[in-house]
């Protein structure tokens, strides 16, 4: 699962569209690489890094350690460079394609604005793989899953 705004978020509303198709590149990569289930973007105005975000964001549910096999999985250094592609992977899809809609549309960014953009979205990443440790990725309750 990916988290990011909702279009109506009184504090950053206009990074939705953006924002949403991060959670997207993201999860869809992950899961490609990982092999963990997919569920979905989770859209809420909840989360205060989200709604302090002046740039594209979205925290990623790394796995579930209330889930035995993904928690196992999770501790293994080699299973965890995995999870790191899968993010990079997700983040290269989302710039290629931001890439491709700003020569569509003839717009001044560049890819390198574009990259410090969202670079400083990756901290709130940052501090879902660091919530992870402590055993809430999302930093909400409620939303652990138990199975595969």
């Amino acid at each position: 699962m990916t988290i990011c705004m909702t279009p109506g978020n009184p504090f950053n509303g206009d990074l939705y569209e953006e924002s949403r198709h991060l959670s997207d590149c993201v999860l869809d990569a992950y899961v490609a690489e990982t092999g963990i289930s997919k569920e979905y973007v989770w859209e809420t105005d909840t989360m205060s890094g989200i709604n302090w975000s002046q740039v594209p964001v979205t925290i990623l549910e790394m796995g579930y350690m209330s889930n035995p096999s993904e928690d196992e999985k999770m501790q293994d250094p080699d299973f965890q460079k995995i999870m790191v592609t899968g993010i990079a992977n997700g983040i290269d899809d989302y710039f290629e394609v931001r890439k491709d809609m700003a020569e569509t549309a003839g717009d001044d960014m560049t890819a390198a604005q574009a990259a410090t953009e969202t670079s400083a979205a990756l901290s709130t990443t940052g501090t879902a793989a660091a919530d992870s440790r402590t055993g809430s990725t999302a930093g909400e309750t409620g939303t652990e899953r138990t199975t595969d």
